[in-house]
């Protein structure tokens, strides 16, 4: 009996002495990992998704890749292409964010709501499509104009600017930003456009 309360109160006093030395080496010992970071519930429970490595990540085909860049040209419309490009442009806006449009047209200032503000387009007119009851389509594309512009709807106008997205009452569409916009009535072209652009 002797021998079992002594074996016991050495298991007592080890376990008493591992417990000192642990709580000793937390003090002392400097930290060097970083302090865990909260995660929730439901992260925690869910499994990570394992990450790819560079070698791992397919090649983008050629025929993925734009076949320029932004800075690199223009994108000029021209009057035998202009409902085309700008059909092109309404149905992938993407693709052309960020270029350089230019085109010139007839120039629009289109009342809103607000008697202060206006909608700015340079457009053109073109035969409308046989399903349509109408003589003819609008064709155009809104833009930004500079404080100092004075140009009244009628006037030809030649615009180039950068393509970008914008939002009006919930729906998100195509705008040049930054025109440069010059006002050319003398030399203007076709106001409506053949039937075959």
């Amino acid at each position: 009996m002797k021998k079992s309360i002594v074996i016991g109160l050495l298991a007592v006093f080890s376990i008493g002495l591992l417990f000192v030395g642990c709580g000793q080496q937390k003090t002392n010992a400097p930290s060097t990992a970083p302090a865990p970071t909260p995660v929730s519930a439901e992260a925690s429970s869910a499994t990570p998704a394992p990450s790819a490595a560079p070698d791992d990540l397919p090649e983008p085909s050629p025929s993925a890749l734009p076949e320029s860049t932004p800075a690199e040209t223009t994108l000029e419309i021209t009057e035998s292409d202009f409902a085309q490009k700008l059909n092109d442009i309404s149905a992938d806006p993407f693709a052309y964010l960020n270029r350089t449009v230019h085109l010139q047209g007839l120039y629009l200032a289109d009342a809103t709501d607000d008697p202060e503000e206006f909608i700015h387009y340079v457009y053109r007119l073109g035969p409308a499509e046989e399903e349509e009851n109408m003589d003819e389509t609008f064709w155009g594309i809104q833009f930004f104009p500079p404080e100092d512009f004075a140009g009244v709807s009628g006037d030809w106008i030649d615009v180039e600017g950068t393509l970008r997205m914008t939002a009006r009452d919930g729906q998100s569409f195509p705008v040049l930003e930054n025109p440069t916009i010059t006002i050319d009535n003398e030399h203007r072209g076709a106001e409506t456009l053949p039937s075959n652009s």
